[in-house]
């Protein structure tokens, strides 16, 4: 299993998209923090690429409110960023997606 965290987005994004395909790819489980509200805001589609290659997400109550709001949700309404993020497209399709919000 591997472990990331969305701040190595901020630091080298090339490598983390790197290791999210390399799971994918060889059907290792990929575990997903999303680490920070900042990080939705500045990197956004960075953020979407690692859920799309993550089996496992996990967030805070913040971060869950604020990917709620992204797709049009009531802030408050985690539970369905929590489905969303369960649902939201997965290059590696053996397994399900399991989302965490803290």
């Amino acid at each position: 299993m591997v472990y990331a965290t969305a701040f190595l987005i901020t630091s080298n994004a090339a490598a983390h998209r790197q290791v999210a395909e390399y799971c994918a790819a060889t059907d290792k489980p990929f575990a997903f923090n999303i680490a920070a509200t900042w990080i939705i805001h500045t990197n956004y589609a960075d953020v979407m690429h690692s859920i799309e290659h993550a089996d496992y997400v996990f967030c805070n109550e913040d971060e869950g409110s604020l990917m709620a709001g992204k797709q049009g949700f009531e802030a408050e309404d985690r539970h369905s960023a929590a489905k969303f993020i369960v649902n939201y497209k997965k290059v590696n399709g053996k397994r399900n997606r399991i989302a965490v919000i803290t």
